[in-house]
């Protein structure tokens, strides 16, 4: 297949997403083309944003429960464009030579390969020469000829003794056969995708859809399965990134905080402050309407820093206070009043920064900074109550020392 790609600019971005849906109605009717519309993307590329694979051994079995996949996808709410990528079946011509007969004839498969392959992809006969420039002559059948079936039944093969008709060498026959066979590592795969309509999710489009599927596919034999791939296996990979990324600095977090503490009690302290930031980092995503995706998880890795720092100012300035003979919940009210205004100001600084890029960001930037901003703010307030009260839990019921 021919391939192209056009990319346009529009003048203002909220045109784009109604004049997609616009040009979608119109490439819809052109037929013998697959034409997929649809607004750019930031981050990771995702061909189809809902999209299963099939993969299993026989063609026709396969051939069969795609359609009934593409069928499921185009009676689904929210999808868009749906297709599979084996496609409709394609017109074939078989010619199988009679060896004997061709034997006979004195005509070989070659004989008949070299025939057909002048007629139908041209030979070159000669040169003729223009002033300084050589031009091909080349002899082939006219467009209309190679098009026809009945144009290869009246072929002649050119042999030492004559020219012998195709057809008495030859049965041809006409059929149809797979365009396209999919496979992903070395098996077969036909993949059913489709886009994902304004105002739906395609991770919800996936759930719904995959439901049905599974049905389907757990009443064939053994040897066939069903994949999920698009953004639902996208967003799948990237959090086991970020999660594998998190959990490495969560651990290298407790551990400094251990050699900088002495205590194991300490360090879980410390910890506590995280949870109110992913619970703030949830409520900002929830009031912007922005999706859990890979930049908001980055965002509340992020936020760990942050408030685990709020965390330890806090404990540290309780433990000062302690050190110099004052009780311990009289430390924690101190503690509580003398730094509130430090910590309010700091997150009220950095939730500033983060609000140009929350507004202005774009789809790349707006749900970091959203699950930034809902995090600190959340987290703030909540370290100013949580914090001191799990520190005096542990002193007081859990034996934690205090101040060296």
């Amino acid at each position: 297949p021919n391939y192209a790609l056009i990319l346009v600019n529009t003048s203002d971005a909220t045109l784009t997403r109604s004049w997609v849906d616009e040009l979608r109605l119109e490439v819809a009717a052109i037929p013998g083309a697959r034409i997929d519309v649809r607004p750019f993307m930031t981050g990771p590329p995702v061909d189809n944003p809902v999209e299963f694979r099939f993969i299993g051994r026989d063609l026709d079995v396969m051939r069969s429960v795609g359609r009934e996949m593409l069928d499921e996808f185009e009676q689904t709410p929210g999808t868009v464009m749906p297709f599979d990528d084996w496609g409709e079946m394609v017109n074939t011509i078989d010619l199988s030579v009679d060896t004997e007969r061709a034997y006979l004839a004195g005509v070989t498969s070659r004989n008949i390969s070299e025939e057909l392959d002048l007629l139908y992809g041209g030979g070159r006969l000669t040169t003729l020469r223009e002033g300084a420039h050589l031009v091909d002559v080349v002899l082939q059948l006219t467009e209309q000829e190679r098009k026809s079936v009945e144009s290869l039944s009246e072929a002649s093969i050119r042999t030492a003794a004559g020219t012998v008709p195709l057809t008495t060498v030859a049965t041809i026959d006409a059929g149809y056969e797979y365009g396209a066979i999919g496979r992903r590592n070395r098996e077969r795969c036909l993949t059913v995708g489709s886009q994902a309509a304004e105002g739906f999710l395609a991770n919800n489009i996936t759930t719904d859809i995959g439901t049905r599927l599974e049905s389907m596919v757990e009443q064939l034999p053994l040897g066939y399965r069903l994949e999920v791939g698009g953004e639902a296996e996208e967003s799948a990979d990237a959090q086991k990134s970020v999660s594998t990324a998190f959990m490495i600095a969560v651990v290298l977090i407790f551990v400094v905080l251990l050699v900088q503490y002495n205590s194991l009690l300490k360090p879980m302290v410390v910890l506590t402050a995280f949870p109110l930031a992913l619970i703030g980092a949830m409520f900002g995503l929830f009031l912007s309407g922005w999706p859990l995706g890979f930049m908001p998880l980055l965002g509340v890795v992020a936020l760990g820093g942050t408030v685990i720092n709020n965390a330890i100012v806090l404990i540290d300035f309780i433990e000062s206070t302690v050190a110099k003979g004052v009780g311990l919940r009289d430390a924690v009210a101190q503690a509580g009043l003398v730094r509130m205004k430090p910590i309010l100001l700091t997150t009220l600084t950095t939730v500033g920064g983060l609000l140009p890029l929350a507004l202005f960001g774009g789809p790349m930037w707006a749900g970091m900074s959203w699950a930034m901003i809902g995090g600190l703010s959340l987290s703030t307030v909540l370290t100013l109550l949580v914090i001191p009260t799990v520190y005096v839990l542990f002193a007081e019921r859990f034996g934690m020392k205090v101040a060296s």
